[in-house]
């Protein structure tokens, strides 16, 4: 397991990489040093820090190429993070049906925390719902920032910035969408 940090458009970003997959994300820091401690280091065996943002000297090919989605969707809004593997989180069915019905959302859309309960097969969970979005160690790649309240209320977002980097994020993602369907 090794820690990959680079500078993006919204802050610094750390992917923590196992084998050819990401198992966590972290987002939005505007130091290196807020991302560094937030990291877990006790599970990491190596870090590597990528201080130009447009470098692509990188130790793994697949660390490049995960940065350069990454890149992207900041830039742009584009969907092209569905390709990117990740250790699915889920430590029981109801969880990894939430997984899969965030994952289904499609860049501009956003659903509410009951739309997911009951595509997860579980209708009145609506709370467990948005518990597991608020420990979700994969944001962007489980798009927990498109789960939003019944009532259009934008819910939490435990990124740092919050509800800021939420609304950025679904304002990106807007337009995206309505590029592709000009």
């Amino acid at each position: 397991m090794w820690q990959y940090l680079f500078e993006t458009e919204l802050g610094w970003t750390g992917l923590t990489i196992e084998d050819r997959a990401v198992s966590r994300v972290s987002f939005g820091w505007s130091e290196l040093d807020q991302l560094v401690q937030r990291l877990e280091p006790t599970d990491v065996q190596e870090r590597q820090i990528e201080r130009l943002p447009r470098s692509t000297d990188c130790r793994y090919r697949f660390a490049r190429e995960c940065r350069q989605r990454i890149d992207e969707f900041m830039k742009s809004g584009a969907d092209v993070l569905q390709e990117i593997p990740f250790i699915d989180p889920s430590r029981t069915p109801f969880q990894a049906a939430v997984v899969r019905a965030c994952r289904a959302i499609r860049v501009g859309e956003t659903r509410s925390y009951a739309d997911v309960a009951r595509e997860a097969g579980s209708p009145h969970a609506c709370r467990a719902v948005g518990n597991q979005m608020a420990r979700n160690p994969l944001p962007l790649l489980i798009p927990c920032h498109r789960v939003v309240g019944s009532a259009g209320g934008l819910g939490g977002y435990s990124a740092p910035t919050g509800l800021d980097l939420k609304r950025h994020l679904l304002a990106l993602e807007a337009e995206a969408a309505q590029a592709v369907a000009s």
